[in-house]
């Protein structure tokens, strides 16, 4: 309806204006002919057009009209992302008579190389089956508040570029170690083909890419700090990474591969052998012969393959290609951490020169992050296990640095990020369990501007008033993008919130019939989808079933919606309960013990259990605000005393006859007691009881309760209980010398 209105709107103003002619880009595309085939605008297909076209006569390939043609699918998309008011439309091309594996392969960076080229999600070409020509461009578009989300994080990373970096030699370094630094390698969802892993969406929001999502990412941040940056792609390796143009001469970057994917893939492990490459030492480091690499320069070398065009090898052997640690530029020099020592170096070109310096200041740094002048170090490189963090204040005139705290924490890797500096404490097989150590700054609230009317200047002078103005009313509110911050069980006594939740879960019975479903890890936590929307991101989260896993989990509002491990959550349903999720994130039922105690959730609703209750026939008690379980301590009930173990009552079994109690010690009284099954677990007082331990033994309990040892008296005689085990004597015993002779019966002195 909106793109209705949309068009009625330039309709009219184009008749005021005297022409019915709408602009090209806003014309609907003739699509829904039967002969009209769409081919989405994926890495596979992308490199076999790119492939195709590559392949053409270098006579046709330099083709001014080739040129041309790129220039104005770049101008058409342009337009209509400007002015898209839709989550989906279809950019009319059907009058530039273009071969479909043209206009497929200007698809592989056209987010980078368009204005607002963030916005778009996935792109695809519609061509003729009869004629081979191409007849619209499909864009799909991110929500507006995503878009806002991206341009802030867009618009920092390009402020810190330029702010810390002098030239655009220094930009193109600096923009690699923060893509390496902030984005994780899909691993785990490679075979899903999850759309976002392709896109920018999940490289700066979700924090995860393949690699033309890398690749799409770092181009689009070198266009906007003014750099020339286009993609590679390979059939014979199936991956996409970069060529870069500095000062006249071209290089290759592969971002994805510095980021290694393999068990190496620590936070802040960053290596540099792949950056500012000649294509040659790029097909070494591929294991490639390159025959099928593919790099065009659509807009000013039209259809020319220009990946032999890296041959200049002024950083072949610089300083920082053995590097295994993120550089960071401060006043001007660079820092970094080889060796398990800090080091800085004043300048990164000029690399065979004797002005370049090196200098050991002494510190231990196995691997560093640098924001501004704070200096965080841990003791071993990233895919070692460090154990501590350092944070240091440094001085970039003297490039001396002052300790300001150390912490005896664990950690595999440690990264600064877009708020502040992070450090992983586990590897796992796909992604880290990452946390953050300080916060250096917010990240701004983003603003999601309402998409335009089409602003496309009509050629002819208006005779008359126009009528009715388009409007375009902006269909989302924006929100700040979580801080995702990994929560800990509360110490204190969690309070009760006053927000609604989510309604008591039902299972799923169907998986949604399009889009993906299921899990996605980013930075080390995950997420849950359906049907390619991600969940719990509202209101205080939400309750899911994963059938795979069969187990609920809690999707955590206040992370993102990622999913809660090790945490308790009150939940409103079955009256009110609070429920736990392991560290795995399932919702744990039955027993559970943790560092503070023992617990007993309900084996149907979760609920944790409080106060007295009865568990599988036997009395349990717990506390009834922390829901911990009593513990090595006594209960008085109903005038008799019972002894509880990890919430559980002890000496009694309901369900065993020929149980008879149990023998407990009580440091807190430094006394043995029995408690007695036939007495549901109670403490037996004045009574002997006999004992199959130390080869069977009578023993007594006094009034309180405790075992005697030593000489007792009472009605019926005179006994003595050996004071170690408190058997009852009998027969000729020696006692402190003296012989004495007990009743080999009943143990009374004769």
């Amino acid at each position: 309806m909106k793109k209705d209105k949309r068009i009625l709107a330039l309709v009219l103003a184009a008749a005021m204006m005297g022409t019915t002619a709408l602009p090209v880009w806003a014309q609907t595309p003739e699509t829904a002919d039967s002969s009209v085939v769409e081919v989405e605008g994926t890495l596979e297909n992308i490199i076999a057009a790119r492939e195709a076209l590559a392949a053409q006569p270098a006579t046709l390939a330099e083709d001014d009209n080739n040129i041309q043609a790129a220039q104005t699918i770049v101008e058409r998309v342009a337009n209509a992302v400007k002015n898209h008011t839709e989550t989906a439309e279809k950019v009319n091309i059907k009058d530039l008579n273009l071969d479909k594996d043209l206009v497929l392969s200007t698809l592989a960076d056209l987010n980078a190389r368009v204005e607002g080229g963030e916005a778009i999600s996935k792109l695809s070409c519609y061509y003729s089956r009869d004629t081979g020509l191409a007849v619209a461009i499909g864009l799909e578009y991110c929500t507006a508040q995503d878009v806002a989300a991206m341009q802030v994080k867009l618009d920092q990373l390009v402020d810190q570029a330029n702010t810390l970096c002098q030239t655009d030699l220094e930009k193109v370094f600096y923009v690699h170690e923060w893509l390496v630094q902030n984005i994780a390698y899909d691993r785990e969802h490679l075979s899903d083909n999850v759309q976002d892993d392709h896109n920018l969406r999940g490289a700066l929001l979700e924090g995860t890419a393949v690699c033309d999502g890398y690749a799409k990412t770092y181009a689009l941040t070198l266009r906007k700090l003014g750099i020339t940056g286009v993609l590679v792609t390979s059939k014979d390796i199936g991956h996409a990474w970069n060529m870069v143009e500095l000062d006249g001469n071209w290089y290759q970057v592969d971002c994805t591969w510095d980021d290694p994917v393999d068990g190496s893939d620590q936070l802040g492990y960053c290596t540099h052998k792949h950056l500012l490459c000649t294509t040659e030492e790029m097909n070494t480091n591929h294991n490639d012969d390159g025959d099928d690499s593919v790099a065009f320069d659509l807009e000013n070398l039209g259809t020319q393959n220009i990946v032999n065009l890296a041959t200049d090898d002024t950083y072949e052997n610089t300083w920082w290609k053995d590097k295994k640690s993120a550089i960071f530029p401060c006043g001007g020099d660079w820092y970094y951490a080889s060796g398990e020592r800090l080091f800085w170096r004043d300048d990164l070109g000029d690399c065979d020169s004797n002005l370049a310096r090196e200098d050991d200041s002494g510190v231990v740094a196995g691997s560093i992050a640098l924001d501004g002048t704070l200096l965080v170090a841990t003791d071993k490189q990233a895919c070692e296990q460090s154990s501590w963090i350092k944070q240091y204040e440094l001085d970039p005139a003297s490039h001396e640095v002052t300790e300001k705290k150390k912490e005896s924490l664990q950690s595999i890797g440690i990264a600064a990020q877009w708020d502040g500096i992070y450090y992983a404490v586990s590897q796992q097989e796909y992604h880290q369990d990452v946390r953050q150590y300080i916060k250096t700054r917010d990240i701004p609230v983003p603003t999601a501007t309402p998409t335009a009317v089409p602003t496309a200047t009509p050629t002819a002078v208006p005779t008359a008033t126009p009528t009715a103005t388009p409007t375009a009313t902006p269909t989302a509110t924006p929100t700040v993008a979580p801080t995702a911050t990994p929560t800990a069980t509360p110490a204190a006594t969690p309070v009760k919130p006053t927000a609604a939740p989510t309604a008591t879960p039902v299972k799923p019975t169907a998986t949604p019939a399009s889009g993906y479903t299921g899990w996605k890890t980013v930075n080390g936590k995950d997420y849950w989808y359906e049907n390619g929307v991600k969940q719990g991101t509202t209101g205080r989260g939400k309750e899911i079933y994963d059938p795979d896993s069969d187990a609920w989990y809690w999707l955590d509002a206040d992370q993102g919606g990622a999913k809660a491990v090790s945490k308790d959550v009150y939940q409103e349903s079955n009256g009110g309960k609070w429920v736990r999720y392991d560290a795995n994130g399932h919702m744990i039922k039955g027993w559970d013990t943790n560092d503070d105690g023992t617990y007993y959730f309900d084996f149907v609703t979760g609920a944790m259990t409080k106060g007295d209750a009865t568990i599988d026939g036997l009395p349990c008690c717990f506390d009834t605000v922390t829901g911990i379980g009593l513990n090595c301590a006594w209960k008085r009930i109903n005038g008799k005393d019972y002894w509880y173990e990890g919430g559980k009552r002890q000496g009694y079994d309901p369900n065993n006859a020929a149980y008879r109690g149990k023998e407990i010690y009580d440091p807190a009284s430094n006394g043995w007691y029995w408690l007695d099954n036939v007495q549901q677990g109670a403490k037996a007082v004045s009574k002997d009881v006999y004992q199959e331990s130390s080869g069977g033994k009578w023993v007594r309990y006094d009034a309180n309760g405790q075992m005697i040892k030593g000489w007792n008296t009472n009605a019926d005689g005179t006994y003595y209980f050996n004071p170690i085990t408190g058997a009852m004597a009998k027969g000729t015993t020696t006692i402190d010398g003296m012989t004495y002779y007990f009743d080999p019966a009943t143990g009374v002195k004769r």
